[in-house]
């Protein structure tokens, strides 16, 4: 049986190397090691994906959709790892590589979803959001 400080100090996420596709410019054929994000971080980009229910008086809710935008810079800075897994941005770096190429972001944060086994949790959060926008029009 495994006791506590074993489990905390188990090494479980998953390091892996990605290669940039030729399709994406000037990166491409460029090698990143990425890691599985945390259980704290997958929570918190599903919290971002979903938003906040908002509990006004008398118990009546709203949605708060203050959060759900600006995803794949945060998702990288979680995920992309040195060969040992140690992060390579923190959230300081969010803004900043929100400067760099939207479809390499993209690409690398939806690398980083794969390998966390969270592209459902991913589209069906999309969608989720998508009807709630069309329900608002």
């Amino acid at each position: 049986m495994l006791t506590k400080a074993q489990i905390l100090s188990f090494g479980d996420l998953e390091i892996k190397k990605v290669k940039v596709p030729e399709k994406m410019g000037k990166w491409s054929g460029q090698e990143f090691f990425i890691r599985q994000l945390t259980r704290g971080d997958q929570d918190d980009f599903l919290k971002r994906k979903f938003g906040g229910n908002k509990v006004a008086p008398g118990g009546a809710t709203g949605f708060d959709v203050a959060g759900l935008y600006g995803h794949d810079s945060w998702i990288v800075a979680r995920g992309v790892c040195d060969e040992q897994g140690q992060k390579l941005f923190s959230d300081e770096d969010v803004a900043a590589l929100n400067e760099k190429s939207g479809s390499f972001i993209g690409w690398l944060a939806n690398e980083i979803l794969v390998c966390s086994e969270m592209k459902e949790d991913a589209e069906a959060a999309e969608k989720l959001n998508k009807d709630k926008e069309e329900l608002k029009n």
